[in-house]
């Protein structure tokens, strides 16, 4: 269905200082505009619609711009008849210029007013003959619509459709974990979006199966989607157990209109999960559910309640591990920027002592004496931490200031 656009901008040396209101007739539809802003001009900046039957109908398009008295603002014909006849302008619809999208739109002009005297004033404004596919389409003030602007329009974009071809192969390397291969039959299952094309099943003993089968789907641009293949295994009285999986977008995929050949690639198949391999089937019930539970959680509050005093107990273990090991920092810090001078005196002498023991005794005597003190009988082993250790615990750290 064509309609006749009317887009109506701005009027200018007007002999009024009211608020003018344009009225539009074409066939035996009639609206009028809201009034006119006044600034440097008068503005309206609306566009109208009209419905036609046939584009080649013969009708003409009269376009008046009508006084309102200042702080008026009624829109009905009565006001406008009552209003001072300020121009007006008439087209033939035969000659309004069709535009289709994507053609660009046509510029607002100035178009001198007729019959309203001396004085009349020019009006701009833009004509066309569109579609609903029209951008002003769905901020049109709409005859078939009773002016309703939310309206939507019926157009229905047919995207542009592709053939998708997959030859597949062979593949190779092919290992599975759970059951020996020549015992379980291979096939190749392939998706795209709701499409699903599997090929036949074959045996190897090699890890090499080889299908050379072609799968034939249908794509729709934009190319957002992926091309999914996944290798799977059936086995005898059991299920189709996944081996890997390969996940091709389709912008990646190489398009051709002639009938030239396409050359072979191999791709690199994101081994599938193994439940057995990774230890999921350790877990117990209730962190497999806590695993996949959705956002927000559907669970109980009582049930949330204790996952989070679970995680809350997880995060002070894991503060006070590392709470330690910033205070064993802060302790060798402290020992040598001699915080505690008669601490870090006693280690500057005690590492006087130990070079010079190093100098003088030989190293395999001081590895078998080191030795034979490591493996000391317990009854000469005290329950005490040993002096080094309890002289560098007692050096102090920055948690030591805390309150």
């Amino acid at each position: 269905m064509h309609y006749v656009f009317v887009r109506v901008v701005k009027a200018r040396y007007l002999p009024t200082n009211g608020n003018p209101i344009v009225g539009i007739a074409v066939s035996a539809s009639r609206i009028e505009s809201k009034p006119a802003r006044k600034t440097a001009f008068f503005e309206w900046d609306q566009t109208f619609a009209f419905g036609r039957d046939a584009p080649d109908s013969s009708s003409i398009l009269e376009i008046s711009v009508w006084d309102s008295p200042p702080g008026g603002g009624s829109e009905d014909a009565a006001a406008a008849a009552r209003g001072k006849f300020l121009g007006g302008i008439c087209f033939d619809v035969t000659e309004i210029p069709l535009r289709d999208p994507p053609d660009s739109p046509l510029a607002p002009q100035w178009y001198r007013l007729e019959g309203g005297g001396a004085h009349s004033g020019d009006l701009m404004l833009a004509t066309w003959v569109g579609t609903q596919a029209d951008e002003s389409f769905p901020d049109a003030w709409k005859t078939d619509t009773a002016g309703n602007t939310n309206s939507r329009a019926k157009v229905y974009l047919s995207p542009k459709l592709w053939y998708l071809r997959a030859t597949v192969l062979e593949a190779q390397d092919v290992l599975h974990s759970t059951a020996p291969l020549k015992e379980a039959s291979l096939y190749l299952r392939a998706q795209l979006g709701f499409q699903v094309h599997k090929t036949k099943s074959v045996l190897t003993r090699n890890g090499t199966p080889s299908w050379n089968e072609d799968l034939l789907f249908v794509a729709a641009e934009p190319f957002a989607d992926h091309l999914v293949f996944t290798l799977e295994a059936r086995q005898q009285h059991k299920g189709p157990s996944p081996i890997a999986v390969l996940r091709i977008p389709l912008t990646a995929i190489e398009r051709r209109v002639d009938d030239r050949q396409v050359a072979t690639r191999w791709k690199a198949a994101l081994p599938h999960f193994d439940p057995k391999l990774s230890l999921a089937e350790a877990v117990d019930r209730e962190e497999l559910d806590e695993e996949f539970d959705g956002m927000p959680s559907g669970r109980s509050p009582e049930t949330v309640r204790a996952r989070y005093d679970k995680l809350r107990a997880v995060g002070a273990r894991v503060q006070t591990v590392l709470g330690d090991l910033a205070a064993q920092g802060e302790r060798v810090q402290a020992l040598v920027t001699w915080r505690d001078p008669r601490a870090t005196g006693i280690f500057v002498g005690l590492c006087f002592v130990v070079a010079m023991i190093l100098y003088l005794v030989p190293t395999k005597m001081v590895a078998m004496a080191s030795g034979f003190y490591c493996f000391r009988h317990p009854i000469f082993r005290d329950r005490m931490p040993s002096p080094a250790l309890n002289f560098f615990r007692r050096l102090p750290s920055l948690s030591d200031r805390l309150m």
